[in-house]
């Protein structure tokens, strides 16, 4: 696909829209889905922390809740899902400083 732009041009572009897209979702009170290919704390925290609400998933652990800037603890979480959301939950707390 030739758009006739430049590469870095065009995932601005992208990006942009995204942004648009995703600040008019959560006007309407839309819930974001994310999913994470790989745990990475850092990402995932700075997902939760600009969308306070919404779901994720991450491969090889599960899916997750968030509200309120913080990960829920799932219905019936086994201790990898615990283990999971504490580490989020302190991973945000830690990094809004």
């Amino acid at each position: 696909m030739d758009t006739g732009l430049s590469v870095p041009l065009y995932f601005w572009l992208i990006i942009t829209i995204n942004n648009i897209h995703n600040t008019a979702a959560r006007r309407k009170g839309i819930i974001t889905m994310r999913i994470f290919k790989k745990y990475s704390p850092a990402m995932i925290a700075k997902h939760v922390r600009t969308f306070f609400k919404g779901r994720l998933y991450i491969h090889g652990r599960g899916a997750y809740e968030f509200d309120k800037g913080a990960v829920l603890m799932p219905v019936g979480a086994d201790d990898k899902h615990r283990d999971t959301v504490r580490e989020l939950n302190s991973y945000i707390e830690t990094s809004k400083t």
